[in-house]
């Protein structure tokens, strides 16, 4: 099997793995109790169908040394790519039910099937299922619950060091680094004002990362805990700003007996803060259509906790990455139910050590730019009513 004893992905889900199907039997049992009493009950069906096109000029995120490498056809074994950059098909289909189970209170489930395929890359292809359920307590108060699942993510090539201590630099001990990811998370939002709208959201995310058999010291828990402030300015002029802090708990060995500390395998473990914002703004109307441009940073700072010496964990020992993301959107209605939008985005990664003699060396791995455009296109069937009841004061 190309991901290890995926049972251990069952047991090691957290408390919100069991509040989703508590929640979605309490809203089926609602919904009988509802139709029984012959209350009002009010739903709707909407479906997103969305077709998009990305350039992305660093598919890989390689280092401009690396990319040197691979336009000169060296370090064989290592690029497992037609081509460094190359256009991606990034399509989904998102389902959300809409329903009135508490009063008049909305109750949101929704699925989502997203799929990139990388057209002259194959290895970097990728699918997610997304589902959620959002409950609104009036106009104030909204809790979701989601669940994200990613079955295989490559990354790219690495030299394995158990099949170097064994083959010697081969090509054969580049291996595929790769990982399947379960997501959980959970937030609340408070609202305060109806019409100049200010939102403040609490979130937790919980993360499963696990590597395929060459990588599992790479094995992970994630733990994020994030604020955000929602607002906007007489219904035009849209702000966000929030907070975001990631704690990962690396495996950091590959054998039963070793442990963390006393193991000879890296330790990618790590904190980081980020830090989010974005501006949305409508622009005047043209031929009476609606369109927004909106910009988005983010900055993220990752501190690696390894204890390993140097010697041991080169890759992980000391390391500091900063992270910078720029991205500005543009976005039309040409019809009630079909948007058109466009975007550009810029990301660097620039990693440090503590360590003065692994600072060139840690660049060459780790630093690199990408830039991405991007075109799609969105086409939603909005209130699909499919059931409605009522009480005898209707009749």
């Amino acid at each position: 099997m190309l991901f290890h004893n995926s049972l251990i992905m069952i047991k090691k889900g957290c408390f919100i793995v069991r509040l989703i199907p508590l929640l979605f039997l309490i809203l089926f049992f609602g919904h009988v109790r509802a139709q029984t009493e012959k209350k009002k009950i009010f739903q709707y069906l909407k479906i997103e169908l969305g077709l998009g096109t990305i350039y992305n000029d660093n598919i890989l995120e390689y280092s401009d040394y690396y990319l040197t490498k691979f336009l000169n056809k060296q370090d064989s074994g290592r690029f497992n790519i037609n081509t460094c950059d190359g256009l991606v098909l990034d399509n989904s289909l998102k389902v959300a039910s809409t329903f009135q189970f508490f009063g008049k209170n909305k109750t949101v489930l929704e699925g989502r099937f997203r799929r990139k395929s990388y057209i002259n890359n194959k290895i970097k292809s990728w699918n997610q299922i997304d589902f959620g359920i959002k409950q609104y307590f009036n106009w104030k108060i909204t809790l979701n619950l989601s669940y994200s699942y990613i079955p295989k993510f490559y990354i790219r090539h690495f030299r394995d060091d158990d099949l170097v201590n064994f083959y010697g630099y081969t090509p054969e001990t580049f291996q595929p680094f790769e990982f399947a990811k379960n997501d959980y998370g959970l937030w609340i939002e408070k609202a305060f004002f109806k019409h100049n709208f200010t939102r403040l959201r609490f979130s937790f995310d919980y993360e499963q990362n696990f590597y395929n058999k060459y990588f599992t010291e790479y094995d992970c828990n994630n733990e994020i805990f994030a604020i955000r402030l929602y607002q906007s300015i007489r219904d035009k002029v849209k702000f966000k700003i929030g907070y975001q802090y990631i704690i990962s708990n690396a495996r950091g060995y590959d054998s039963s007996q070793e442990t963390k500390e006393n193991s000879d395998d890296s330790d990618p473990s790590f904190k980081a803060d980020e830090i989010r914002c974005s501006v949305e703004y409508p622009l005047p109307r043209i031929f009476n259509k609606q369109h927004t441009i909106s910009l988005d940073f983010d900055y993220k700072r990752s501190c690696f906790s390894s204890k390993h010496y140097l010697e041991i964990d080169r890759m992980h020992a000391g390391r500091i990455d900063k992270f910078y993301n720029i991205e500005i959107n543009y976005e039309i209605k040409l019809l009630r139910s079909l948007s058109i939008s466009g975007f550009y985005k810029w990301c660097k990664r620039d990693s440090d050590t503590r360590a003065e003699a692994n600072k060139v060396y840690l660049s060459q791995e780790k630093d690199y730019t990408q830039q991405q455009f991007g075109l799609a296109v969105t086409y939603s069937f909005n209130d699909i009513r499919f059931a409605r009841s009522h009480s005898k004061q209707d009749d």
